[in-house]
């Protein structure tokens, strides 16, 4: 039976992208003969893909292709990619309804795979026989720190915490060779990435630049030689370097083009093609032109003797595929993926490194010396390179090996030995016990302060759980009015533990139910929200499944006072990103399931805060290095009553809340008493 894999990207080729779309089609085209392929892209290409059916490339000619929809808001999400990703998880539910497929791939950039990331992380029983792999192309974080401007706005920051988390928590990482992986080593922190394999890139149509490569190979040795630099005008691709390193060479009889779109990457965000030219002032030497159809490429290749990439920092890029397919050696900078690629074959030259005067140095040398790029043309070097650098041999290769060590360690993975639970097949299955005793007691903790009209629902969605042990504690916050009377009721009929106490706030009322606990777990639960009947089943499965979670959380659904629901809720992203945690709760609900041993450490819930003790509580966690995860399932539904603290204390007093958490962690950071008095 053949494997069955996705590839999720925006970026497809031939409807847009040169990068990552030319890449993914060149996986695609290697894989046809293999795999049952399916790529879910944005349904801004669907259009054109219509346009095209009876005609498509043979790369996509038997390939299932799906659409997502661009969110036009992000709502409740963080930012845009955040709703996207949830529209991916959703749409492959949809393809695959039985079980994932065996391998989904996603690109680092902009974490499209973060919502099923998020599910593989918190044991999604759909995915349990799916790898779930990130591949390094490189990531937003990484464009804007190269670009010369990193954004400090929260929405921006919640996607590079995204895409952080995306290259943590996939099943691998892959990537194409050279510096790559251990540049992102450097960057990121060697523990704080997925485990690594190496798979190459193919194109999906070399035949187009190996055909050009037939012709006439020798450049007539009366003219100048002529550099090429194809690519985007960014400041990351080093093109300032790049015009500053040949308007600095001695020799004068050489030729540059630079063929590519403009960007708005120069100083304070002006056009970086506007300052380029006021650099080269007219010299006839360097020309500027737009970029070329794909079909055009090889063509201009044939016309220029050496591709210069003067990057700060490159991936595994495919205009360096292209030049060595159509036999044109490369000079490039010592970054990336380039460091392979260049030396195979000996198809070019690495300056000694990035910046203007290294790259005028090696191409001064070229300028003095053509005949050493006569040479390797004429030897067929960069030809050579290319047949052993994209070879869809090693592409296929490279992806069986990844398909058949997760599949040796899948079971393994999901749910460890070590753990008392056996899963029973289905997404709607309960976890069977291997012995009822070692069914672990859930304590559902429920502060109760004068919310009569739902605390019963609330204990009825607690009762209620697939998951059987389960011990629910009521503790009556200070309310005495006659309705509290309710509570007498609950011990009647569903057995709950009651304990009464002085009006002290949420937190006092949450610590207490939690010292009260007789559970290996516990789960606060506020008295006007409601759980899912799997709430407890799905979480518990998930802490099992990784017992180095502190908590696991999952997205809620917004309801009215009546249960109608809203249509939105909160999709937190998880406490990793301490960062985040400064400015906003993305860290999840204070509906969670924690082992109680967690308490016993010294954490509890603050109690002099009047909101967001479970914020607190989170960030406190991060600090100490102790992280949770969340299950991208709606499993309870919050109220969002008219006098709720969500509306009445958070949103007018907001400011004041951030400022008491922040110095209560600062508190907390330092030790204030003399130890010498």
């Amino acid at each position: 039976m053949r494997p069955s894999v996705c590839f999720v990207t925006r970026e497809l080729y031939p409807f847009w992208g040169a990068g990552i779309g030319v890449q993914v089609a060149g996986t695609l085209a290697a894989l046809a003969d293999a795999c049952d392929l399916t790529v879910v892209t944005t349904a801004a290409h669907r259009e054109r893909f219509e346009r095209c059916r009876g005609s498509l490339p043979r790369w996509l000619q038997g390939v299932q292709v799906a659409f997502v929809t661009e969110p036009e808001q992000r709502g409740e999400y963080y930012n845009h990619m955040h709703a996207y990703s949830a529209g991916v998880f959703e749409c492959l539910r949809e393809l695959f309804p039985r079980r994932g497929p065996d391998l989904i791939e996603f690109p680092d950039y902009l974490a499209e795979g973060l919502v099923t990331v998020q599910a593989k992380r918190a044991q999604d029983p759909w995915l349990r026989n799916t790898a779930v792999a990130t591949r390094i192309y490189t990531t937003a974080e990484l464009c804007a720190v190269l670009e010369g401007h990193l954004p400090q706005d929260f929405e921006t920051a919640t996607v590079l915490a995204a895409e952080r988390y995306c290259l943590s928590h996939a099943d691998a990482l892959l990537w194409a060779g050279g510096d790559v992986l251990a540049s992102y080593q450097r960057y990121y922190g060697g523990n704080q990435l997925a485990p690594a394999l190496r798979i190459r890139h193919a194109l999906p149509d070399p035949e187009i630049f190996q055909q050009a490569s037939q012709g006439p190979d020798d450049p007539r040795p009366l003219r100048p030689l002529r550099f090429l630099y194809m690519g985007r005008l960014e400041r990351r691709k080093g093109v300032e370097d790049l015009v500053e390193a040949f308007l600095s060479l001695a020799e004068r009889s050489w030729e540059l083009t630079l063929v590519g779109g403009d960007t708005e990457t120069g100083p304070l965000g002006a056009s970086l093609r506007v300052q380029l030219e006021t650099v080269a002032a007219g010299d006839p030497r360097i020309r500027f032109e737009s970029g070329v159809p794909r079909t055009k490429l090889a063509e201009l290749l044939a016309k220029h003797d050496v591709v210069v990439c003067p990057s700060l920092w490159e991936n595994w890029p495919t205009v360096v595929l292209e030049a060595f397919a159509c036999n044109r050696p490369v000079l490039a900078t010592p970054v990336g993926g380039l460091t392979e690629m260049v030396r195979s074959e000996d198809a070019g030259w690495l300056a000694r490194s990035t910046g203007a005067s290294a790259l005028a140095d090696a191409a001064e040398e070229l300028v003095r010396n053509p005949q050493i790029v006569r040479t390797k043309i004429a030897e067929k070097r960069p030809r050579r390179a290319f047949n052993r650098l994209a070879d869809p041999k090693l592409v296929r290769a490279g992806y069986d090996s990844l398909l058949r060590s997760f599949r040796d360690r899948a079971k393994a993975r999901y749910i460890p030995r070590s753990t008392p639970y056996t899963y029973n097949g289905g997404r709607e299955s309960r976890l069977r016990l291997s012995t009822p005793r070692a069914t672990p007691l859930v304590s559902i903790v429920i502060p109760y302060f004068r919310m009569h009209k739902y605390v019963e629902e609330a204990v009825q969605s607690a009762v209620r759980q697939t998951h059987e042990r389960i011990e629910v504690i009521v503790v009556n916050d200070g309310s005495f009015e006659p309705e509290a009377r309710i509570l007498d009721l609950l011990v009647t009929r569903y057995g709950v533990r009651v304990f009464t106490q002085h009006n002290q706030g949420l937190g006092a009322a949450r610590n207490a139910g939690i010292a009260h606990a007789r559970g290996r777990y516990i789960v606060p639960l506020d008295a006007d929200d409601v759980l899912e009947p799997r709430f407890v089943e799905r979480t518990l499965e998930a802490l099992c499944g990784d017992p180095s979670l502190c908590y696991v959380t999952t997205w809620s659904l917004y309801v009215d006072d009546s249960g109608e629901p809203l249509g939105n809720g909160y999709q937190p992203l998880g406490n990793e990103a301490r960062e985040l945690l400064l400015h906003g709760n993305v860290a999840g609900p204070a509906t969670a399931l924690m082992p109680t041993a967690i308490f016993h450490r010294g954490f509890q819930y603050t109690e002099d805060l009047v909101s967001y003790e479970d914020w607190d509580l989170y960030a406190r966690f991060a600090e100490a290095g102790l992280y949770g995860c969340v299950i991208p399932e709606r499993l309870f539904r919050y109220r969002v009553r008219g006098d709720s603290m969500l509306r009445s204390v958070s949103e007018r007093r907001m400011a004041r809340l951030h400022g008491e958490l922040a110095a209560r962690r600062k508190e907390g950071q330092s030790s204030w008493t003399c130890r010498n008095a």
